[in-house]
């Protein structure tokens, strides 16, 4: 199976957010590349996780859950 590196510098972010979270590196991660998959940049993910909240995947509308 391939397993892509990720970025070292990216490593300590990624660790810091999982830790305030309460989650391991590889939840953090899927949930963040799930995010940019269907069809978030991916820094909203970051962003919402980094602030203590849940990122949600987008509606069918491409609305976020908790958008106005």
């Amino acid at each position: 199976m391939y397993s892509p590196k990720i970025k070292e510098d990216l490593i300590p972010l990624l660790y810091k957010v999982a830790k305030a979270e309460g989650i391991r590196m590889t939840v953090l991660v899927n949930r963040i590349l799930e995010h940019a998959l269907n069809g978030g940049d991916g820094r909203e993910a970051e962003e919402a996780l980094s602030k203590g909240q849940k990122p949600g995947l987008p509606e069918a509308d491409g609305r976020n859950p908790g958008d106005p």
